[in-house]
């Protein structure tokens, strides 16, 4: 076969795929056919919204929020006297780390089916214009939610955390989108601990996050990250993909959504450990 009928062999098996120059190829944490999971290792935690322990920098005279503590004009919004309960990343770090004396009100840990979860004044506020959430596995008791009046299991500065693997069975050019209000980091991890990140820190309005380019993924399983928190109001977080070819996001079903891997052999238990362990470590806060 001559060199231009080969290349016209690899353009099109390009297009089926989905695959442009311009994605990035990512390999699978772990490669080739894996089991159907059942879901992902989710953990949801609602603290006591007088905490004052947050470290997420502000600027009151700007109204800004920061990210370097030696900027002149910045301090954590703990030690203003309106800084009550959570505000960022900073504070999901604090609240989700081992041996956390942040005050708990409730927990839940569980496996998730798929991630699409809402607390009942998001599902009000915006349930008739976005997909409706799957309500919080812990009660609360009734809160704000404007403009109507207090709304029942209206979880307040709650944090989400969901690990696990993406379990991929058909090679192509993926997206993935995150739906958050207040904020969240979404992790895809690959081969050597290659890592692929969007995220939106502080406090937000309801919003829509994906990659900016499309992923190329083979055959296997990546491990990801997903942390979402919420201060008052509306709170919810949402991940769904985009499969090579379509052009909608849909929720990643249970399936693809894989718990934990056992495999044979010491050396790749030892491999699925030291990954866990690495990530642990980076989400230890700063000293």
């Amino acid at each position: 076969m001559n060199r231009l009928a080969l290349s016209a062999i690899g353009i099109a098996m390009t297009a089926l795929s989905g695959v442009s120059h311009a994605d990035i190829t990512v390999n699978p944490t772990f490669a080739g056919p894996a089991d159907a999971g059942t879901g992902a290792n989710a953990t949801f935690i609602a603290i006591d919204g007088n905490w004052k322990g947050s470290t997420v920098l502000w600027n009151e005279s700007t109204r800004q929020y920061g990210n370097d503590p030696s900027a002149a004009g910045f301090a954590p919004i703990g030690s203003y006297a309106w800084g009550t309960g959570l505000w960022g990343r900073a504070d999901w770090n604090t609240i989700n780390s081992p041996g956390s004396t942040v005050p708990v009100l409730t927990s839940a840990s569980m496996l998730a089916p798929v991630i699409n979860y809402g607390n009942n004044c998001y599902n009000q506020a915006f349930g008739s214009s976005s997909p409706v959430a799957q309500p919080f596995p812990v009660s609360a008791a009734p809160s704000a939610c404007p403009p109507g009046p207090a709304v029942a299991d209206n979880l307040n500065n709650w944090t989400s955390r969901f690990t696990g693997f993406i379990r991929i069975t058909t090679p192509g050019a993926y997206n993935f989108s995150v739906l958050s209000d207040d904020g969240f980091f979404f992790d895809l991890y690959g081969a050597g601990g290659a890592k692929q990140s969007i995220s939106r820190d502080f406090l937000n309005a309801r919003n829509v996050d994906k990659f900016s380019q499309n992923l190329v993924l083979s055959e296997g399983l990546y491990q990801f990250e997903l942390g979402a928190w919420d201060r008052l109001e509306a709170g919810a977080v949402d991940l769904r993909w985009r499969l090579p070819g379509a052009t909608d996001f849909t929720l990643i079903p249970a399936q693809n959504l894989v718990a934990s891997v056992s495999m044979p052999g010491t050396m790749a238990l030892g491999a699925i450990a030291g990954l866990f362990g690495w990530a642990a470590r980076r989400r230890r806060p700063a000293a």
